[in-house]
């Protein structure tokens, strides 16, 4: 019988790994960045909290074997590629289109009164953009169901990979909400918001070229 300080140092190495994808560059931390930026503080950590909720989503469906589906089922998963690549160039083109708008508003700041659902459902929608995070969470899952199938425990370990997430993505977006970046980024406002333009360009022919890696 597996000891719990087995469970529980599995769970501690895939909040890891979790830990150390969360940090690098993506669509999320572009998300939570670009709507502190223009949004600040409030703004940034609603759209944060969609992102966790999206991690704490991933963690249930990979844990129970249904993010699986996506792998299996390639039609599922290249309509669900080719949604979240329109998504990801949709916000490109809400990017180019304020970096080409003379006056003082910005891809986000013109939607600072966004609701907090709407801010949620734009989190969920750019952590749900891209399905090669499926295999990803299918490998962190393993970690776990490899020692126990407790669903509770299964659970705990969604619950604090969604922790994980909130507390990395709630770091940048405390960051650029400061006012020194917020006056940097009004400074630069339309160079921002076309270097956001082809980030977020990039990122959407990225997520469709890893078809061909699937």
């Amino acid at each position: 019988m597996l000891s719990d300080s087995t469970v529980l140092y599995a769970m501690l190495t895939g909040w890891a790994g979790l830990a150390a994808a969360a940090i690098s560059p993506g669509p999320n931390m572009f998300a939570v960045v670009s709507s502190s930026l223009g949004g600040g503080i409030r703004q940034g950590l609603q759209v944060n909290l969609g992102i966790a909720i999206g991690a704490f989503i991933w963690a249930i469906l990979a844990t129970l074997g249904l993010a699986s589906i996506l792998i299996i089922a390639p039609a599922f998963l290249y309509i669900f590629t080719f949604l979240g690549a329109s998504y990801l160039l949709y916000l490109a083109y809400k990017a180019f289109k304020s970096s080409l708008n003379r006056d003082e508003t910005s891809m986000v700041s013109s939607s600072s009164t966004r609701s907090l659902k709407a801010n949620i459902l734009h989190g969920l929608g750019v952590t749900f953009s891209n399905p090669k995070v499926a295999l990803f969470w299918v490998s962190i899952s393993s970690l776990i169901t490899a020692v126990t199938t407790n669903f509770s425990i299964l659970a705990v370990f969604a619950i604090g990979a969604s922790i994980v997430v909130f507390i990395i993505y709630g770091t940048y977006s405390l960051a650029f909400s400061t006012n020194f970046f917020r006056l940097f980024y009004q400074r630069f406002r339309r160079f921002a918001d076309a270097f956001f333009g082809v980030t977020f360009t990039l990122l959407a022919f990225r997520v469709l070229y890893n078809l061909r890696n699937l």
